[in-house]
């Protein structure tokens, strides 16, 4: 993982409160808030909690890699089916604040690591599930088939693996293709600089690259794949182009309409990722 990245900007900012009154710096970037999407808001985090009521079998221990601080009511309903919820985060501050919201949410069990997940020790089989959100691409690319894997040997056979990833060649990318390539050359010339130890990531600088959505079909001796659309458009997209109306009510519900559909996970921003660990006789 790139931890200093990773570690600095979460410890430093992105849990920390923002300009926005109750709100972290994190939330305030990557959620919008506007009256026009907080159905949309809801209903797309839902579909997480939907796949997790699929499991089979017991639901004793849900893994929670890089949970954050919990502050959204729809990631505390996460665990409601289990009877425990272990949460991995960097962030010291993070997981206090998890603590304190899985408590008053009624969560009875609950089991925090200040760890970094690829350097764990967690026991193979382990959990019954095991989700991570909106993560995978802060994780250095060449350590994402590692990490993915990791988590996979962490829950029993038949067991579900939950990630929310972004795709490249989405919708939106599309739309914003000229921005797009001009950030990509920043981001490579970046890179080299980095390696050349000329140029340092700075502290609201989130590490950040993404596999195409066919980096997937590596897990299917492991798992039994299936990729469903999240959302088409991120935040800040959908604060430019969808207003904050009734109109855009309507917008948001025939998106929702549209990514249900097999086909959407391809246009969509962002999609998830569900991992059924294979069972072997």
């Amino acid at each position: 993982m790139n931890k200093n990245n990773v570690f600095e900007y979460y410890n430093n900012q992105g849990w920390k409160e923002g300009s926005v009154k109750n709100m972290n710096l994190d939330e305030e970037i990557n959620v919008n808030h506007n009256k026009s999407s907080q159905k949309y808001n809801s209903k797309t985090r839902k579909r997480v909690l939907r796949e997790l009521n699929k499991l089979k079998g017991k639901k004793n221990k849900l893994l929670d890699v890089a949970s954050g601080p919990l502050h959204i009511k729809e990631f505390l309903e996460y665990s409601k089916s289990f009877s425990e919820r272990h949460c991995v985060d960097f962030s010291k501050l993070a997981l206090k604040k998890a603590k304190h919201n899985l408590t008053k949410f009624g969560q009875k069990k609950s089991f925090f690591y200040n760890v970094n997940f690829l350097n764990s020790d967690f026991k193979d089989n382990f959990f019954d599930a095991a989700i991570s959100l909106s993560t995978l691409y802060h994780v250095n690319i060449d350590e994402q088939k590692k990490f993915v894997n990791k988590l996979i040997d962490c829950v029993r056979p038949g067991g579900l693996v939950i990630i929310t990833y972004s795709n490249p060649f989405s919708l939106e990318s599309i739309f914003t293709l000229p921005k797009i390539i001009l950030s990509q050359f920043k981001s490579l010339v970046r890179d080299i600089l980095i390696n050349l130890k000329i140029y340092k990531y700075k502290k609201n600088e989130l590490y950040f690259k993404r596999h195409n959505i066919f980096f997937w079909n590596f897990f299917k001796k492991s798992a039994e794949v299936k990729i469903i659309a999240d959302r088409t458009f991120t935040a800040s997209f959908e604060k430019k182009i969808i207003p904050n109306n009734k109109i855009g009510k309507k917008i948001f519900k025939f998106l929702f309409f549209l990514e249900n559909a097999s086909f959407y996970k391809y246009l969509s921003t962002s999609y998830i990722v569900i991992l059924k660990k294979k069972i072997y006789e």
